[in-house]
């Protein structure tokens, strides 16, 4: 379990061509591919979509039989339309907690308040945005990942994650992202550019997952 900050550089490119063409980049880097990992992605947010119009996230993943509860808040201001920076509180979950919060049995705010057992200020805010509504299941979005690495900057092993994403109403999204300490920024930054420069693939900031997901969730009607 962990709370602090995220700092991830995220990428759109088009298409599995290209998602390939970065990893194979890194190969001759000497990273290697993992297999692929289905995620299913669950948000909640209070009828009214207060926590979404606040920019805030309450999700629950689950990945190959683990289940994690995350919160996100606001990305902070920086005029970098590809560095993501925003504060992050996780906990890995057992799959029948996990259930009871999908089912609409416990919320995933208390989950996520007692699986931390530390008072945490972005869990507070949350409850302050939210000012007593309850909590929903927004909807979910699958994500097929990828993992290649080890990759090297600045003393830090980072790795890449290549992602390909089905939204809501058909959309899919492919994106690279590389998550990576706030120390290593610039070095992370120059590393993705060498890559996405040697695979010879066009990237174009992406915004957070989420903030897709809802737009693709108001398009598509549900």
């Amino acid at each position: 379990m962990a709370g602090g900050t995220e700092v991830e550089l995220k990428l759109l490119v088009d298409g599995p061509e290209a998602l390939r063409a970065v990893a194979a980049a890194a190969a001759r880097r000497g990273a290697r591919a993992g297999a692929a990992r289905r995620q299913e992605n669950h948000f909640f947010d209070a009828r009214d979509g207060r926590l979404r119009r606040a920019d805030h996230t309450l999700r629950l993943r689950a990945e190959e039989g683990r289940f994690e509860l995350c919160a996100k808040g606001p990305a902070e201001a920086g005029g970098d339309a590809e560095l993501h920076v925003r504060a992050e509180a996780e906990a890995e979950v057992d799959a029948g907690l996990a259930r009871r919060v999908l089912a609409g049995e416990v919320s995933i705010l208390d989950a996520l308040e007692r699986a931390l057992a530390r008072p945490s200020a972005l869990l507070a805010r949350i409850r302050a945005v939210l000012g007593g509504a309850a909590l929903e299941h927004a909807g979910s979005f699958e994500n097929e990942r990828t993992v290649v690495g080890p990759l090297r900057a600045d003393g830090a092993e980072l790795a890449l994650e290549l992602d390909r994403t089905r939204f809501p109403g058909g959309r899919v999204d492919c994106e690279v992202e590389l998550e990576l300490p706030a120390s290593a920024a610039r070095a992370g930054r120059a590393l993705l550019a060498e890559l996405m420069a040697e695979s010879g693939v066009l990237g174009r900031p992406a915004p957070s997952k989420a903030a897709r997901f809802f737009e693709a969730l108001s398009a598509s009607g549900a």
